[in-house]
């Protein structure tokens, strides 16, 4: 929905980690490259009327190469964020698949405010015509601005679904439906940019 000219534009602080997601390629040599948080950004351009959207780079580095030092300072800048910034609606954290669901779980244990932080990430990089990082990453912006994703603790969003962190996890290496909450299911999707 629109936004009135009395209500506020939602502010959402987007963390680039690597992984993925973030698997660009230079268009001057063709090559891989990593993208940044601000790169990843300019693939969601659908957005950019709805929300202010702030961009760090955190790490850009490979999930595999995630290291609990890392995650536990991820956390901390979570809190850091959180804490200084009132005007922020939401932070999504982009991340790579193969360590997602510890870092999410680490941050959700760790993290005590109402305002949602959602992960995401991609099965297939955007250097790929058929990636899912894109449409992840908005829908994770989406999730994060959303008043009905309060105090629903922290979230992971692929493929339209939303899980919760604590039971999420990673049940395929490569197939884009990869991530599940078992017995317990999503706590929600997004449909149609709701």
């Amino acid at each position: 929905p629109a936004f009135s000219q009395s209500e506020p534009i939602p502010v959402v602080h987007v963390i680039g980690t690597g992984g993925t997601i973030s698997g660009g390629f230079d268009p001057e040599t063709g090559r891989p490259r990593s993208l940044s948080a601000q790169d990843l950004v300019d693939l969601v351009p659908a957005l950019s009327e709805r929300v202010e959207i702030e961009e760090e780079d955190f790490s850009r580095i490979g999930s595999s190469s995630m290291t609990p030092e890392i995650q536990f300072r991820l956390a901390m800048r979570v809190r850091e964020l959180m804490s200084t910034r009132e005007d922020l609606s939401g932070i999504v954290i982009t991340h790579g698949t193969d360590s997602l669901e510890e870092t999410a779980f680490l941050i959700d244990l760790l993290y005590d405010d109402p305002r949602p932080v959602v992960f995401a990430a991609a099965q297939r990089a955007p250097r790929v015509s058929d990636s899912d990082g894109p449409r992840n990453l908005e829908n994770a912006i989406r999730a994060a601005m959303s008043l009905k994703a309060r105090n629903m603790g922290v979230l992971v969003s692929l493929n339209e679904d939303l899980h919760a962190a604590r039971y999420v996890t990673k049940s395929h290496s490569f197939a884009v439906e990869s991530f599940k909450s078992g017995k317990k299911g999503m706590v929600g999707s997004v449909d149609n940019g709701s």
